[in-house]
């Protein structure tokens, strides 16, 4: 047996007080490109200058001097950012129970008990796919880039509800056309 440790993931190196919304912590806005860049160094997609982190001096109207830290906006598109990967990291760090597993199944044959984690980055990606999206066609009439986001953004949770049995029924379709090409 080795002495070496496996590595630690990224998780487990945060500290105990942060959560898996930190992987947005330390990113900013670039003012030049609108690229997404850290707060140290120059920007990786254009090579804006670093920013300048010291605090400010400022001097109001009475000559009073205040010394002001710089602030900057987080890089994140939206709240649902925070909130996915806080959904994603609680669905991780609950325990499993009995009826997360499927019964008469071996766990090794049944789906993890954790797998609506990947159904959570499915959506959190798609949040970031759109916002992409929009940052590319920022250019573009808005009225076509509500139409292609109405036309090939995510489907909402009760819209998936109300199609699954049509769905469901079309894909068997789909594959039964696919058998009659056999036959």
């Amino acid at each position: 047996m080795s002495d070496t440790a496996a590595p630690l993931m990224w998780y487990e190196q945060l500290p105990s007080d942060k959560s898996w919304a930190t992987l947005w912590s330390g990113y900013t806005i670039c003012g030049k490109c609108q690229g997404i860049r850290r707060f140290q160094g120059p920007c990786h997609v254009c090579g804006d200058p670093p920013f300048r982190l010291e605090s400010q001096l400022f001097q109001d109207e009475s000559g009073r001097e205040y010394r002001i830290p710089m602030a900057f906006a987080g890089a994140e598109g939206r709240y649902e950012d925070w909130v996915y990967l806080r959904m994603m990291e609680r669905e991780w760090k609950r325990p499993v129970l009995d009826e997360d597993r499927f019964p008469g199944l071996p766990t090794s044959a049944g789906p993890s008990p954790r797998a609506s984690i990947v159904i959570l980055f499915w959506s959190y990606f798609e949040t970031r796919i759109e916002r992409v999206f929009r940052a590319g066609l920022r250019e573009v009439p808005k009225r076509i880039l509500d139409d292609m986001l109405r036309r090939y953004s995510a489907i909402g949770t009760q819209r998936v509800v109300e199609k699954l049995k049509e769905e469901h029924e079309a894909w068997i379709a789909v594959f039964n056309k696919r058998a009659t090409k056999q036959a």
